[in-house]
């Protein structure tokens, strides 16, 4: 062949390593349908989950697969520029991504400070997994630029500094691999928070334990390959510096290190943002009530010891409730008076409410890496409620049964009820009543309430009239 032949088969060469470089964005789309179980709707969901900063993703995405569609044409022309290099240009979508991550978590910051803690961690875990949408579109798009410049680089084997292509080959190959792994394990983690902000929060943390597992297992695959990765591209720059090829091999180790090192140096940042949201206004201590979820919107929490102040709290959270829901969750604090409890209950009473003592569920000390860290915390903060019936020292009660509080359990009648497990969720309005002496002890109350709640009754309490009288306030 001429050397003019020559000169075209090289220009013909460039233009095929640019096409496939430049075909990365058709390329995403199919990676992310393919990751993806709801076909176009999903795809379009990713996108919205992500706000403004998926189409800032998305257009660092198009402008990387621009520059190194160009940058790989070039290296084909000129042999001392290395195909690696076409690698670099996508850390932009990753660098967006993080960009987009950390406006976003700031936003999260705000909105589970100023929000019921009740609704805290559904709020975490929604927000969580419509920020790692922006992971998952940033990885796609590296992954599949990483295996269109493999591609590339193998289609232009014939053009010279052939071994520096083939290094970019196995190395890119590679590394494309491992981020294509990480955009599935961040997938997986997506629907898993998701999931979480819709399943009842008893159900959460087994939930969430099952998507930790998930995701520890892709994580170990995809660690795998990346240490593949940089194995293959230190190994193939000393095999092409032995062979007289240093510079090129210099060249080549260094544009695939700079890219493996900005995907996932990025796109661990991204997952420091996600995982370092903690609550600026934790929860005070409750007590450990292992009881049903709550009934009621939302909770008193009584941190005053003023009957006035009492009556209006439990009055206005009464005063809320929605139509048919006659509930007020009243919270045990360690450090709460027996005579804040009373006043709580008369007050409730007071105006029809049904009460339920809220406390916290057994916390589970669990390890979990990093990224879940706040997940695990704001999951195993449940709160759980023991429901009682509050009647006034003289009103009649024809359906109670009389129970008494030993050592060993409830005694009703001649039979010794001992504390047995509480059903997840019941019907409690139609369960029968028993009814028992309280000593003004918080403690003993919750333990009858459970007991009675275990044998599918609701226990009654009886209290003094208030003194002095629940006024109702004026608003």
């Amino acid at each position: 062949m001429t050397d003019e032949g020559k000169s075209r088969g090289a220009i013909w060469l460039a233009l095929l390593a640019g096409a496939i470089v430049l075909g990365t964005g058709p390329a995403v789309l199919a990676f992310l349908l393919l990751l993806g179980s709801d076909g176009a709707s999903g795809l379009a969901q990713l996108v919205m989950e992500g706000g403004g900063a998926s189409y800032a993703v998305l257009f660092a995405g198009a402008l990387a697969s621009l520059i190194g569609a160009v940058l790989a044409a070039l290296s084909v022309r000129r042999p001392g520029l290395p195909a690696s290099l076409a690698l670099v240009p996508f850390v932009l979508p990753v660098l967006a991504a993080l960009g987009g991550v950390i406006v976003g978590m700031r936003g999260v910051l705000d909105a589970v400070t100023h929000v019921a803690p009740a609704d805290k961690a559904t709020i975490l875990a929604a927000a969580t997994g419509e920020l790692t949408s922006l992971c998952i579109q940033s990885l796609a798009f590296a992954a599949a630029g990483a295996l269109a410049v493999a591609v590339a680089a193998l289609v232009s084997l014939g053009a010279p500094g052939r071994g520096g292509r083939l290094l970019t080959v196995l190395g890119a190959g590679t590394l494309g691999l491992s981020l294509g792994s990480s955009a599935a394990q961040d997938m997986s983690m997506r629907s898993g928070f998701m999931a979480l902000a819709h399943v009842s929060p008893a159900d959460r943390l087994t939930l969430l334990m099952g998507v930790i597992e998930d995701w520890q297992r892709m994580n170990q695959v995809s660690n795998a390959l990346f240490l593949l990765s940089l194995a293959v591209t230190v190994v193939g720059a000393a095999v092409l510096a032995a062979r007289g090829q240093r510079g090129a091999g210099i060249g080549v180790a260094a544009g695939l290190l700079v890219a493996a090192v900005g995907f996932r140096g990025f796109n661990a940042m991204s997952e420091r943002q996600l995982a370092g949201v903690r609550d600026a206004a934790p929860r005070a201590e409750l007590m450990t009530v292992g009881g049903l979820a709550p009934l009621s919107f939302s909770t008193v929490a009584l941190e005053d010891d003023e009957p006035v102040r009492i009556d209006n709290l439990v009055l206005l959270r009464a005063r809320l409730n929605e139509p048919g829901q006659a509930w007020v969750g009243v919270e045990l604090g360690l450090t709460l008076r027996p005579q804040t409890v009373l006043r709580a209950l008369q007050a409730a009473h007071f105006v029809k409410a049904e009460v339920e003592l809220v406390g916290q569920a057994q916390k589970k000390n669990l390890e979990a890496p990093p990224i879940f860290a706040a997940a695990v915390a704001a999951m195993s903060d449940v709160q759980l409620a023991a429901p009682v019936r509050v009647l006034y020292a003289e009103e009649p009660c024809e359906q109670c049964v009389l129970a008494t509080l030993t050592p060993a359990g409830l005694k009703v009648g001649e039979v010794e009820w001992k504390q047995e497990e509480v059903p997840r969720s019941a019907e409690v309005q139609t369960f029968p009543l028993v009814e028992f002496a309280w000593s003004k002890n918080t403690g003993e109350l919750v333990r009858a309430a459970l007991i009675a709640l275990s044998h599918q009754h609701i226990l009654v309490v009886r209290v003094p009239l208030p003194d002095p009288p629940v006024v109702l306030p004026d608003y």
